[in-house]
């Protein structure tokens, strides 16, 4: 069982809205513990509501569209449940909770970090104001890992 979970999702593919794998593949060269499970994916999905149950803490972490390029966003989320997520093949990070808690009667700890992007074409580059806030995002996930855990790499 993972004690920590990390999801990084969004469209590989499009620009900025990659941040989410890009925040998990560089977190993962820091990060070797094994009761830390990294996710990457396109979009948030039902059949994840095991996993999720199964943590201590989820790492939600993905790119938005709100504000100007390059802005940071945590916060902290609660699952929220409501029945037309049963019918959908995506969710947010709230309805995930909210189906986790539906189904196996837990709701660990989640938070979300988001960064404002630019560009959302396709192409397989971050915008220069998203690439630099990757190593923030990545920082402060490193940080909520040691705190839970104590440290990021076996001995």
């Amino acid at each position: 069982m993972a004690k920590i979970l990390v999801i990084g999702y969004g469209n590989p593919l499009r620009g900025d809205d990659s941040f989410g794998h890009r925040a998990v593949q560089k977190l993962r060269e820091y990060v070797t513990l094994r009761e830390v499970e990294f996710v990457e994916c396109q979009q948030l999905m039902p059949e994840q509501a095991e996993a999720v149950s199964k943590a201590e803490l989820v790492l939600f972490v993905d790119a938005d569209m709100d504000g100007v390029a390059g802005t940071v966003h945590s916060r902290r989320i609660v699952p929220e449940i409501r029945k037309s997520d049963a019918l959908v093949h995506h969710l947010d990070p709230g309805a995930l909770l909210g189906l986790s808690k539906a189904l196996y009667k837990r709701t660990p700890e989640s938070m979300l970090m988001t960064v404002t992007g630019e560009c959302f074409g396709y192409g397989a580059q971050l915008s220069t104001e998203v690439a630099k806030a990757l190593p923030g995002v990545v920082q402060h996930m490193k940080e909520m890992i040691m705190e839970k855990c104590g440290e990021l790499t076996h001995a």
